[in-house]
């Protein structure tokens, strides 16, 4: 004789597959969490970065604003007294107040309007500042004539494609237009 034998249910089973579900739903919800915490921390960390970003730009530009103002206040003032020796003699040699050549003239101009010291000869002169094209010349800007290892003319650009220089014994001090015919070849931005 047989005995019948009765199949169980296989509760454990369920119960093993609903716990495996539930670890699954659990390290899914950890994954989540991570991922989230991840995401929260770069963008606190870009934050950051763009929060010292803006404080540095703003810091440069701030520093920017003010040597400009200095500058433009300085070249504006560099303007104005080169304007003012319009008419005034040239003498070879001659540092103002009442003559010039060309470069005490400049000396001159940015010593009392900048309070720049500049060499006394265009061949120094023309060592001192920062090189800018031509075609980028702001007032207050030296221009020059000849090589930068030889220049032999130098003149103060105020702007409006104008310059005022010590030209010669028999023009004194002149305020001039650019022309092709008479170009510099050479330009400085001291301020």
């Amino acid at each position: 004789m047989k005995k019948a034998t009765k199949k169980k249910a296989k509760k454990p089973q369920k119960t093993s597959l609903t716990a495996a579900q539930q670890a699954l739903k659990n390290a899914q919800a950890a994954e989540k969490k991570a991922k989230e915490d991840i995401a929260k921390a770069k963008a606190e960390a870009k934050a950051k970065k763009v929060k010292k970003a803006k404080q540095i730009v703003n810091t440069a530009v701030k520093k920017t604003k003010t040597k400009s103002v200095q500058a433009s206040s300085k070249a504006a003032s560099v303007v104005a007294l080169a304007k003012e020796q319009v008419g005034k003699p040239y003498v070879w040699g001659a540092e103002g107040p009442d003559t010039f050549d060309c470069s005490g003239l400049v000396q001159y101009i940015y010593q009392h309007a900048a309070g720049v010291s500049m060499p006394r000869t265009t061949y120094d002169q023309v060592k001192v500042g920062q090189t800018v094209p031509l075609d980028q010349l702001q007032a207050g800007d030296l221009v020059f004539w000849g090589s930068e290892t030889a220049p032999y003319h130098v003149a103060i650009y105020i702007g409006n494609n104008q310059y005022v220089n010590a030209a010669t014994p028999e023009q004194g001090t002149i305020l001039q237009t650019m022309s092709s015919y008479y170009k510099p070849t050479i330009a400085k931005r001291v301020l």
